[in-house]
């Protein structure tokens, strides 16, 4: 990578996780339950602290047999099995990324305080929509709200069709170290449990050609 390029790279991993840390820690995060730094388990505060000092690094030349050209998405090097953090369906009942095995799914880790991620809900929607069975689109908030929250929040911002997931824990966040990239972040994962792209920031999810990219990825390749 060119110098300057990486130098971009690391600067905006770092800003990106330092944002994360201070919207966590600091009244921004959870929107409605906040106790101050205590209430941030040691763990996550270690893996932030962690994630801070690395530079965010872009996951390579892409996986074999996958299609390579969505502006944004990054085609992850190898196949890694996701990790398997609990988080929560709108029921209350615990939930984890094994139990969408034998779906293609994409992940996206959101939240409501975050104005990029509020934009591309609708997007998110829509596409789902356009996409049918062949993949299932999971939005998981990332705060300490009740699934009643989070649905009408849902509905309000036009994407009431999703469904509703939390993890008040940000073990997803942990698992796929997403606090070096900020949200949302968004991660591809076929139908045997492995991540295979990912993408930071706001997209346009339902463009015509980002509903077919992730159709063919969903069809392996």
């Amino acid at each position: 990578m060119n110098p300057r390029n990486r130098l971009a790279v690391i600067l905006s991993g770092t800003l990106a996780a330092a944002a994360v840390i201070v919207a966590i820690l600091y009244g921004n995060w959870d929107g409605a339950v906040h106790e101050g730094p205590e209430s941030v388990p040691e763990s996550v505060a270690d893996s932030l602290a962690e994630a801070a000092a690395e530079p965010a690094v872009g996951a390579g030349a892409g996986a074999e047999g996958l299609p390579n050209s969505l502006p944004g998405v990054i085609l992850t090097e190898g196949t890694p099995e996701v990790p398997q953090p609990v988080f929560y369906d709108a029921d209350g009942a615990e939930t984890t990324l094994a139990d969408f095995e034998g779906q293609f799914v994409v992940l996206n880790l959101w939240a409501t305080w975050c104005a990029p991620c509020i934009a591309e809900l609708p997007a998110l929607a829509r596409a789902q929509t356009a996409l049918g069975d062949d993949v299932l689109i999971l939005p998981v908030d990332m705060e300490k709200k009740s699934a009643e929250e989070i649905t009408a929040f849902l509905a309000d911002k036009g994407a009431g069709s999703l469904p509703t997931y939390i993890d008040r824990d940000y073990g997803l966040m942990q698992g796929f170290e997403a606090f070096t990239v900020g949200l949302p972040y968004t991660i591809f994962i076929d139908a045997q449990g492995r991540q295979v792209a990912s993408a930071s920031g706001e997209q346009v999810w339902d463009d015509p050609e980002a509903v077919e990219y992730i159709r063919q990825m969903a069809l392996g390749g």
